[in-house]
């Protein structure tokens, strides 16, 4: 058996703010940062290991970071990620971080948008 040694106060913190995400789930007011976290948590009690985990964040800064900008952008990023969560990419974090990337100037053009122009 290994060891287990934490900080004093730190497990009960983690309770405290285990029920502060419960009680916003339960008031239809979890912040997209809450929700991440009971994902991680969920997974690892489930036994789930996640092979790829994307973020609109993480999208919308690598577009940002690229010269691409739009007041739709996380919309957009929002719904690549949900489109390509459901394929399998057995841990090919970079393919499907690439195609939420171009979903995204799909769905901007789908808009009316030409982002690749507007760079």
């Amino acid at each position: 058996m290994g060891l287990h040694v934490t900080a004093p106060g730190w497990e009960e913190e983690q309770r405290e703010k285990k029920w502060g995400r419960a009680s916003r789930y339960a008031l239809g007011r979890l912040t997209a940062e809450d929700a991440q976290t009971m994902i991680c948590e969920l997974e690892e009690i489930a036994g789930w290991a996640s092979p790829v985990t994307l973020s609109v964040e993480d999208i919308v800064s690598n577009l940002k970071d690229a010269g691409y900008d739009h007041p739709k952008l996380e919309e957009w990023a929002g719904l690549a990620i949900a489109k390509v969560a459901g394929y399998d990419w057995s841990n090919e974090h970079a393919s499907a971080t690439d195609s939420a990337e171009e979903l995204v100037f799909e769905y901007a053009s789908d808009d009316g948008v030409d982002l690749k122009g507007n760079s």
